[in-house]
């Protein structure tokens, strides 16, 4: 049935044999919830304010002096880039439902999420193996409830109870209506918060289940030095999840036009060089951006030399 705010509660627990048992719960569990509003951050008002403030940063050494972009879809790169080790992997279906659900899980207990495909199944196996996982958490429907080795692999039911298993913790709903709007609601979730994104449009099946157990809490990965990282609604939701889960603050540029939209050249103004990190396909090439940078920055500095020559000129 579709997941409902007044819902009763149940658990399938697949273990790593492919067993499944499952019993009824008559534990209730419900969320507060509120529609998702967009904010936004104070935007500078010049190219060196906007230049002076992203140089201005402390970053982590590992972070070397160059634009990256990350534009691949299931998510397993940004798993690599920002996750050595992790207990935990939380593996969704490739739908919007299930990215918002175990992206907001992901978020909440600093976990690292990849898209389910057949096309990734052996690359998310060695995944697996290479971060030591011990526990998989699948939403939605995924193609690895037979597993191998020491890490057991259980489903998410769909429920609020569920997610107080999983955490401890009660959350609060986020209701997002806009397609859209997803990439932007999981950006301004609150690493190690507990709140979860849900996606309207695409509502999840939901069952009843005995107690789950938890999705082990890591903590945040970017000792609060990571790049700045830059994304748009057209960016693969998975990648912000992943660097939000690091720990970073993903800010979405409302466009890639440099040139035109100030807002989005603030965010990046000054890295050209680096360390810059992008999501997507539609930053181009780590060079084409980079490229973008200088000409949007050389762009908006003639401007505004040039008015505020006019304005000396009007005095005088």
């Amino acid at each position: 049935m579709p997941r409902l705010n007044h819902r009763s509660v149940v658990a399938a627990v697949i273990a790593a044999s492919g067993l499944v048992v499952s019993s009824c719960s008559s534990v209730q569990q419900n969320f507060e919830s509120r529609p998702f509003e967009k904010t936004t951050s104070a935007i500078p008002t010049a190219i060196n304010q906007a230049r002076s403030e992203n140089l201005n940063r402390f970053v982590d050494d590992a972070y070397p002096n160059r634009v990256q972009v990350i534009a691949e879809d299931f998510g397993l790169e940004t798993v690599r880039e920002f996750f050595r080790q992790s207990r935990t992997l939380i593996v969704v279906e490739n739908r919007d439902g299930a990215i918002a659900r175990g992206a907001s899980i992901g978020i909440a207990q600093y976990a690292p999420v990849v898209i389910y495909d057949r096309s990734v199944h052996g690359e998310i196996r060695q995944l697996i193996e290479d971060l030591r996982v011990e526990r998989v958490l699948t939403v939605g429907k995924v193609g690895i409830a037979d597993s191998t080795g020491a890490f057991e692999v259980f489903n998410d039911p769909g429920t609020d109870q569920a997610l107080a298993d999983f955490s401890a913790h009660e959350f609060e709903q986020i209701e997002v209506s806009d397609p859209a709007n997803l990439v932007h609601a999981l950006s301004q979730l609150t690493p190690g918060g507990k709140q979860e994104v849900v996606a309207t449009w695409d509502p999840l099946e939901t069952r009843e289940h005995d107690p789950l157990p938890a999705v082990y809490a890591q903590s945040r990965r970017d000792k609060e030095m990571a790049p700045v990282m830059v994304a748009t609604n057209e960016s693969p939701a998975i990648s912000v999840a992943n660097a939000t889960a690091f720990g970073a603050k993903v800010r979405v540029m409302p466009e890639t036009d440099l040139t035109s939209n100030f807002e989005s050249l603030a965010m990046v103004a000054g890295l050209a060089d680096g360390p810059l990190i992008a999501f997507g396909r539609q930053f181009g090439t780590s060079r084409e951006f980079s490229h973008k940078i200088r000409v949007a920055e050389l762009s908006a500095q003639r401007a505004e030399n040039t008015t505020v020559s006019k304005s000396k000129n009007t005095k005088s």
